[in-house]
């Protein structure tokens, strides 16, 4: 009895917390370039989420609390996807499109920081919960699970193993709501940025849940910290 107590008392107390891996980010530029895309194999996990992959590349830029824009051309049409907080907006000019949405109560349709293996405090302030499951005892990569806040009827959860020295995600699980796994997300060749010391993945690789190569891409000419200006999320 007294052991089961000791062990359920040093658990408690050593567990790590998501926030001592979060780095000190502030914003983020870089282009999100296109390896290869099998669009039979992302079809599985997401017609959604395949349609993110018919971009030969993409302008990214984030800010800290959860601002995203994205903007990318296909043959002679820009597309720009900006989220601002729960705001999300997506821009054709030349076909006047200009399509709002409030996804105050639609979690999911987010997308965030954590699709490119960074971590951020905003991740935390309203969105997402980390829950401590494991240290991982082949790579001794710290293992959370990430659910929605509870307010949220969202059941999506992410299973994220986090390098505890660079403080990156080096591979990202993503369940549906019925907890059946969906993709697997691989972050390699981390590369630090030398002003900010902060690491950054440069390369991912994604596999649906028959474990089939579904994509792969590469983060280039990356920018940290350097002062984005909110004007660039304005949602009007």
């Amino acid at each position: 009895m007294i052991l089961v107590a000791l062990t359920l008392l040093r658990t408690t107390v050593l567990a790590p917390t998501i926030e001592q891996f979060i780095p000190k980010f502030r914003d983020a530029a870089f282009t999100w370039r296109l390896g290869k895309a099998d669009f039979a194999e992302l079809k599985k996990i997401n017609s959604d989420f395949a349609q993110s992959y018919r971009f030969k590349s993409t302008a990214v830029k984030m800010k800290e609390p959860m601002k995203l824009r994205l903007d990318a051309t296909v043959e002679d049409t820009t597309v720009s996807f900006i989220l601002n907080g729960t705001r999300k907006l997506i821009r054709i000019p030349r076909s006047n499109l200009n399509v709002k949405q409030n996804l105050k109560n639609d979690p999911g349709k987010r997308q965030t920081p954590l699709d490119f293996g960074i971590l951020t405090a905003g991740l935390f302030d309203d969105l997402y919960e980390a829950t401590f499951v494991r240290t991982d005892r082949a790579t001794s990569d710290e293992v959370f699970d990430l659910t929605y806040a509870d307010r949220y009827k969202d059941k999506t959860r992410q299973r994220i193993w986090v390098d505890a020295a660079k403080k990156i995600i080096n591979k990202r699980e993503w369940y549906s709501r019925q907890g059946n796994l969906m993709a697997t997300f691989t972050y390699a060749v981390p590369v630090q940025d030398k002003e900010t010391g902060i690491w950054f993945s440069s390369q991912l690789t994604v596999r649906n849940a028959d474990n089939k190569l579904a994509g792969t891409s590469t983060f280039e000419s990356l920018k940290l910290n350097d002062g984005i200006p909110d004007s660039l999320f304005e949602i009007k």
